[in-house]
């Protein structure tokens, strides 16, 4: 006999739930939403969660205390972010409905509704001051601003002051210059440096560190970098690539995508030297490409001096 849950069965069920939540508690100021539940391109789906950005006075209260999730459905797990001074909690909640609740302090918004636009008007002359708030402020607010591009809506807002700002927040511009020549050799740089490391990990029978840490750490986000170089160099570098990767299967070259399979490696000697042997050679054909759509110089005594020293180790096993 199947047991029924208390908890959100879809994704309206857990907004109005949570709305209804917020409504009801005093210290719950706003509310907005995040993400793909807020935006109309590449919208929420069946397997899609819930951002939340809550605006309360005491947002360590609610880590502290999580007995508030209950009131909105019964919970499978949750664990606080890992990020240093994170306050979002990740929430699954037993009906397989999942969310982020993040927690913003009120004051802060209150503040920077009130003194930001003066802080922008008088920006010129702060600027010259040592130690300058404005431009700290300002860095906060584009981050914030990061999240316009991801999508935003405001379901709650008891004070008016939510609009007002997200207004204040500085969208980030939409990136359509090229690399430049440094930028790009370092790039190419860093990525045969570390696959030489790499190389050596796997050598010593370092499986864990490498087929984990290297290519999640390194690997993967340098050829993320040159995928989305290249195909920006072949479209022009107005055309969207979603950042962290996402829809990479819709906006990069097919091709790509389908040699994409090889680059992952297993916890296994001999898969995870051909992974590491596919990520070079993927990586390589992206950058001369890349390279020679922008009139750029390959560093290929880099990649020719590597590629011996990966190759005699892996030889040598």
């Amino acid at each position: 006999m199947s047991r029924s849950v208390d908890g959100p069965v879809d994704l309206d069920d857990l907004e109005a739930r949570v709305l209804a939540w917020g409504k009801a508690r005093k210290d719950v100021r706003g509310i907005l939403i995040l993400g793909s539940r807020a935006r109309t391109d590449h919208p929420a789906d069946e397997w899609s969660d819930i951002d939340f950005a809550i605006a309360v006075k005491d947002p360590e209260r609610y880590m502290r205390d999580r007995r508030w999730v209950a009131d909105i459905g019964q919970v499978a797990a949750c664990h606080r972010d890992p990020n240093p001074g994170g306050v979002t909690l990740h929430t699954l909640f037993a009906s397989g409905v999942y969310a982020d609740f993040g927690f913003i302090p009120v004051g802060d918004v209150r503040q920077a509704v009130t003194f930001m636009p003066w802080v922008r008007r008088l920006a010129p002359v702060l600027d010259r001051l040592p130690g300058s708030i404005a431009s700290g402020l300002e860095e906060q607010l584009r981050e914030g601003g990061a999240y316009l591009q991801t999508g935003v809506r405001t379901i709650l807002d008891k004070e008016g002051v939510a609009e007002r700002f997200l207004a204040l927040l500085t969208p980030l511009p939409e990136v359509t210059a090229s690399p430049s020549a440094h930028d790009f050799a370092e790039t190419v740089g860093e990525f045969w440096f570390n696959t030489a490391r790499i190389a050596k990990h796997l050598r010593r029978g370092e499986l864990w560190s490498a087929t984990t840490n290297g290519w999640s750490h390194y690997m993967h986000p340098l050829l993320l970098r040159m995928i989305e170089w290249h195909s920006k160099a072949r479209h022009g570098f107005g055309y969207e690539t979603w950042r962290d990767g996402r829809f990479l299967e819709e906006w990069a070259d097919p091709a790509t995508v389908a040699r994409l399979k090889g680059t992952y490696p297993d916890h296994d000697e001999d898969a995870a030297w051909e992974a590491l042997l596919a990520t070079m050679d993927l990586f390589r054909d992206l950058a001369r490409d890349t390279a020679h759509r922008l009139n750029f110089d390959y560093p290929s005594e880099a990649d020719d001096t590597i590629t011996e020293q990966v190759t005699r180790l892996n030889s040598g096993r």
